[in-house]
């Protein structure tokens, strides 16, 4: 991924399409924080957040040391999760950035635009026809695509 795909969870992205006034955060929790997760989306994003109004709330991961490590790297009230699930639980959390194998991607879209948050996801989406269906018909889909192509709502392009 490069920089200006970073970029735009941070800036043209998430930071507009969560319902906040102008003067809140906007939570955004990083689930995967391995290579891509820690180095691409963590380091980088942390220089936009201030200019931005975000917030790193929330990193999770399978392993207890990337956990660490990332919250380590972010500093604050940034806390850290082993499950999704619980993540997502937080109504704390606005936005929720998708950076796991790519098997564990439109499980993770699906459970958090449930949850009622804004979704950017590295691609691919979805690995089957199946899975990309299913996303579509998971609600009220607020979905941000990788380098700047997101889309923020797939009404009126048969998914709804």
């Amino acid at each position: 991924m490069s920089l200006a795909g970073v970029g735009y969870w941070a800036i043209g992205g998430i930071g507009q399409a969560a319902s906040k006034s102008a003067n809140e955060k906007i939570n955004v929790a990083i689930v995967g924080v391995g290579g891509q997760g820690l180095n691409a989306h963590v380091n980088y994003a942390k220089k936009l957040l201030s200019e931005n109004n975000l917030a790193l709330a929330a990193v999770c991961d399978v392993s207890k040391y990337r956990v660490a490590q990332a919250k380590e790297s972010i500093g604050g009230d940034c806390v850290g999760f082993d499950d999704y699930r619980k993540l997502l639980a937080r109504k704390d959390i606005d936005a929720v950035v998708i950076v796991t194998p790519d098997h564990w991607h439109t499980l993770l879209a699906i459970d958090a635009i449930k949850a009622g948050k804004d979704v950017y996801c590295e691609k691919p989406i979805s690995l089957t026809v199946g899975q990309g269906r299913r996303l579509c018909l998971c609600g009220e889909p607020r979905l941000h695509g990788r380098g700047g192509r997101g889309v923020p709502s797939h009404r009126g392009s048969g998914c709804s």
